[in-house]
C-alpha cells in the first residue's frame, strides 16, 4: 500500500503488523533482511536503503550488507547520498541516528534530498549495524516523525535474531 492510497492511521497500523511480522519470521537472513529494508524503506518513503555493519574485529570499517531499491526509485541524488554515508553512518553509530539534508544537485528540485541513518539492535552486538536510507524529497518539517518510525523498528532485527535462535533450540 502507497502512503498516497491510505489514511496515516491505517498506514501507522499496517507498518505496526509489518514490523510485528518480521520479529516473528522464521526464514532466513537472506529473506528477513531485504524484507526489512523494504519495510523501512516504505515507512520512510525512500528511494534506496542500505544494510551498513561496522565491526571491531575487521578494524571498524563500514561494509555494505544489503541494500533496497524502491520501484520508482532513479538515480538523481544517489551519488550525493553515497558520498555522504561513511560521514553518516559514523554520526549514527555515536548518536544512534543521524539526519544530512545533502546539496541538491542541479536536476533535482527542492525539497532536498536528505540521507538518514538508525542504528539497529542485534544480538551480539560487538559490531554497529544501521540502516541508511536516501530520501530524495524530504521535507524537513517531517524528519524528525520519519526518524521516530524508523527508530520503532529498530529493535526488529534484534527479535528476528531472538525468535530464530528459540525455534533453532526446538
Amino acid at each position: 500500500m502507497s502512503p498516497q492510497d491510505a489514511s496515516p492511521g491505517k498506514l501507522a497500523a499496517d507498518f505496526a503488523e509489518q514490523a510485528a511480522a518480521l520479529r516473528r519470521f522464521a526464514g532466513p537472513p537472506t529473506e528477513f533482511w531485504p524484507a526489512f529494508l523494504g519495510l523501512a524503506g516504505r515507512v520512510a518513503e525512500a528511494a534506496r536503503v542500505v544494510l551498513i555493519r561496522s565491526d571491531p574485529a575487521d578494524g571498524g570499517r563500514w561494509k555494505q550488507m544489503a541494500e533496497w531499491s524502491a520501484p520508482n526509485a532513479t538515480a538523481a541524488g544517489l551519488a550525493l547520498f553515497r558520498n555522504a554515508l561513511l560521514a553518516l553512518s559514523d554520526d549514527c553509530a555515536r548518536n544512534g541516528v543521524a539526519k544530512r539534508l545533502l546539496p541538491p544537485e542541479a536536476k533535482v528540485a527542492p525539497p532536498q534530498p536528505l540521507g538518514l541513518a538508525v542504528r539497529l539492535v542485534t544480538i551480539g552486538a560487538k559490531e554497529t549495524s544501521l540502516i541508511a536510507l536516501f530520501i530524495p524529497q524530504a521535507d524537513p518539517a517531517q524528519l524528525d516523525a520519519i526518524a521516530a518510525r524508523l527508530q520503532f523498528l529498530a529493535d526488529v532485527p534484534q527479535s528476528y535474531q531472538e525468535h530464530s535462535l528459540v525455534e533453532q533450540a526446538r
